[in-house]
């Protein structure tokens, strides 16, 4: 059998690298002055980079990982591929313990930035792409977007391109991730509040929740698992909120109502 490697081949660099020749082609691309990309092993930006690198040298090239593996930034710092201890995320698709020293030399010749994005940034980006622009990307296809929505790079006021690499998702995580994004958004929060474990307690609660406009999603009492003393009870209240002012405002008027969170 042959053994087709990932990102360390001079020939799958090449076929990457004709993502580079579309873009240049593609006529909403007139003017690009800065591509993004995704980088696991380096095989996608290598490509891209020595094509663009040796077409159109003013366009600026900017690499993202994720930070809990971030490979190639750590290789470049030391001057020479490093290998991780582990790689987790939910970029598994960049999830790479060691980057190619083929492509290390690549990006340290064409790549003018590499930068790393957090779980909870990927996870807010896969949701804006689902919710805005209907598309289901991977973890390792919405780091570039992730980068740019927390200012990781600076490109105010220059065209951006950034490459969605891949939509290869799983389905059974798609919930758990489309959660962390709407938490990271502030548009789903938990309070644990604690209360006296007497009737009418949990109404008086409520009764400040409803007059903010929040939506409960879920109550769950903790009568089995709690630290509360004798005579109290906490209660975890799942809210669909507005963003973090709005998190702020209920969370204040709970604390003015007497109540611990």
């Amino acid at each position: 059998m042959t053994v087709v490697h990932p990102f360390e081949d001079p020939l799958v660099i090449a076929g990457q690298g004709t993502i580079a020749a579309e873009i240049l082609d593609d006529e909403l691309a007139k003017g690009v002055e800065a591509v993004i990309c995704p980088i696991g092993g380096g095989g996608l930006i290598s490509g891209i980079a020595t094509y663009l690198k040796t077409t159109s040298p003013a366009i600026t090239i900017i690499g993202v990982e994720a930070n809990s593996c971030p490979a190639m930034k750590i290789s470049l710092q030391y001057g020479h591929p490093i290998q991780l201890e582990s790689a987790s995320s939910l970029a598994d698709g960049i999830a790479v313990k060691r980057v190619g020293q083929l492509n290390f030399e690549i990006v340290k010749k064409y790549v003018n930035e590499v930068v790393t994005v957090e779980e909870d940034e990927i996870a807010n980006a896969i949701l804006l792409l689902l919710e805005v622009e209907k598309i289901a990307a991977e973890g390792a296809g919405a780091v570039p977007l992730a980068a740019l929505l927390n200012h990781k790079v600076s490109l105010e006021g220059k065209k951006v391109l950034s490459v969605i690499s891949g939509g290869n998702i799983d389905v059974n995580i798609l919930d758990k991730i489309i959660m962390r994004g709407l938490s990271v958004e502030g548009r789903i929060t938990q309070l644990t509040v604690r209360l006296k474990d007497l009737p009418g307690s949990l109404t008086s609660v409520l009764e400040i929740i409803k007059r903010l406009h929040v939506n409960i999603l879920d109550i769950i009492h903790h009568r089995f698992d709690s630290s509360a003393p004798f005579g109290y009870v906490d209660v975890s209240i799942t809210l669909e909120t507005k963003g973090h002012p709005h998190i702020q405002e209920i969370r204040q008027a709970l604390k003015e109502g007497g109540y611990s969170i």
